[in-house]
């Protein structure tokens, strides 16, 4: 008779690459698996590294950093869609802390504008500006993106 926490069974020289468990106990294992999937990364697995962050995330006090190193992931793999939805599942965590929300923010718009939508890599930008209006690296993007959106815009209408 089999239960439904029944332990998976491994394949013959097969790793998994989490730890076999339903739950994350506590901020020191989550910290161990956020080394682990940083190896992963390291090594050229980023598929196993990504298990992990999405692991990770279902911590609610590491879910900001894991869903942020997700997206990383996903991003430098192509996967853009899924990279957006982890970076806004990573906002809705961290409501309080202005530099996780700004940085998030600022990514978001790298990765629409990677996809071409410089309006709404636009938004995000304006959205990581009202956190420190001054920093540079965040108005030039913004710049670029109004541009580049504005070229757009104009190429079309031709």
């Amino acid at each position: 008779m089999e239960t439904r926490n029944a332990r998976p069974r491994r394949t013959q020289g097969k790793q998994d690459p989490i730890a076999y468990s339903e739950t994350i106990v506590g901020s020191r294992d989550g910290a161990a698996l956020l080394s682990r999937a940083q190896r992963l990364e390291a090594m050229g697995d980023p598929m196993g590294a990504r298990a992990i962050y999405r692991r990770v995330a279902e911590l609610g006090e590491m879910a900001t950093l894991a869903l942020a190193a997700c997206a990383r992931v996903e991003r430098e793999i192509g996967m853009l869609e899924t990279a957006i939805c982890s970076l806004t599942e990573a906002l809705h965590h961290c409501t309080r802390d202005v530099e996780q929300s700004q940085a998030i923010y600022v990514e978001l718009g790298d990765v629409y504008a990677q996809r071409g939508d410089y309006e709404e890599a636009s938004y995000h930008y304006r959205r990581a500006m009202r956190y420190d209006p001054d920093r540079e690296d965040v108005q030039r993007r913004l710049r670029c993106a109004s541009r580049l959106s504005y070229l757009r815009i104009f190429d079309q209408t031709g």
